[in-house]
């Protein structure tokens, strides 16, 4: 796929996947005239003018639904295809919601908090899936449709679904104390006291969230049984520059070439458009190496919920693969009181 590039009046920077965004705009005088990416890939990208504003690309229709930058325009190659799955989640059944507020102690302010649960099976004792950056990955990534839609179909387990919301993820996602004794000291328990579980946690997250799930569940396997990381920031360690998310000293990738292996299952997916896409093959690596039940899979995208939103379905059916014949799940409740939020 060749993408052809006319830079906009007054356009003075190109931004996007090519040039993990601000992190290095290339001037317009040195953009090629065109770029080329493989059939399948997904590529967003924009523009800056002289006052370092983004401006979207006039000849590029498709928008590219990037929250970050909105102003952010889509290619989607000839082969692009997205999950199929996903053409089918607002057929699924929407579940049902419980909003809490939590005054936490650990971090001295009231937090909320959102519960999903599976219609029909609100007081059925399943696994809780507890996933950061919670509002974006509920209403951005779908997450909860998405696994409504598995469910139906068979190819996944029930789960109740524990949103978490960080109110500065780029403190509290980094090694943050505070925010590890929220969660699970605080934010598990009011989870499990308004919805039975079966002791299963799974911990679910995307680039930064994707970290500080890693790191709660590495820290507490007694905790948590599975990770779930999309574009996992695992370049960043303990004591690392919080202005520089492009270097950092992978504490996570060697704790796990130096530990004897923990009874923790991963599923692990990455863009192959983004500067983390090397620290995830090598987490993999380590990961393989040390025995670990470990699925990894990279999608020819960037660091976006594009690419989020399409590694779900496969990485829920993983780790919450269908019990084995002979092992029915728990009868759903008549779903007639269940209602969408």
């Amino acid at each position: 796929m060749i993408v052809t590039l006319t830079p906009p009046p007054g356009a003075t920077h190109l931004v996007g996947d090519a040039t993990d965004w601000l992190k290095a705009p290339l001037p317009v005088a040195e953009a090629p005239a065109a770029l080329e990416y493989p059939d399948d890939a997904w590529v967003e990208l924009a523009w800056l003018d002289a006052r370092g504003r983004m401006v979207p690309d006039p000849t590029l229709p498709l928008q590219a639904g990037n929250p970050w930058f909105p102003d952010a325009r889509a290619i989607a190659g000839p082969r692009y295809r997205p999950d199929p799955l996903l053409a089918d989640i607002d057929h699924a059944p929407a579940g049902r919601v419980t909003r809490r507020k939590l005054t936490s102690k650990a971090l001295g302010q009231d937090r909320r908090l959102m519960l999903w649960s599976p219609a029909g099976l609100e007081d059925a004792a399943l696994p809780l899936l507890v996933v950061g950056d919670g509002v974006a990955t509920r209403y951005l990534a779908r997450l909860d449709r998405i696994l409504a839609a598995l469910i139906e179909r068979g190819q996944a387990r029930p789960a109740h679904v524990l949103f978490v919301e960080p109110v500065d993820r780029n403190v509290e996602y980094r090694y943050h104390a505070p925010y590890h004794s929220f969660v699970i000291d605080e934010a598990l328990p009011l989870a499990e006291a308004l919805h039975p579980t079966t002791g299963e946690r799974i911990a679910l997250g995307c680039s930064l969230g994707g970290l500080v799930s890693a790191w709660m569940a590495w820290t507490r396997p007694d905790v948590f049984q599975a990770v779930v990381a999309l574009s996992g920031a695992f370049l960043i360690g303990p004591g690392d520059d919080p202005s520089d998310p492009f270097h950092g000293t992978e504490w996570l990738v060697h704790q796990v070439r130096a530990t004897p292996p923990k009874p923790l299952r991963w599923a692990l997916d990455c863009g192959t458009l983004e500067w983390l896409t090397p620290v995830n093959r090598r987490l993999h690596a380590a990961l393989a190496k040390a025995g670990y039940d470990v699925l990894y899979g990279e999608r020819t995208s960037g660091h976006s919920w594009t690419t989020w939103k399409n590694a779900l379905p496969t990485l829920l059916a993983r780790v919450l693969a269908p019990e084995p014949a002979g092992k029915p799940l728990p009868p759903p409740k008549d779903p007639g009181g269940a209602r969408s939020a």
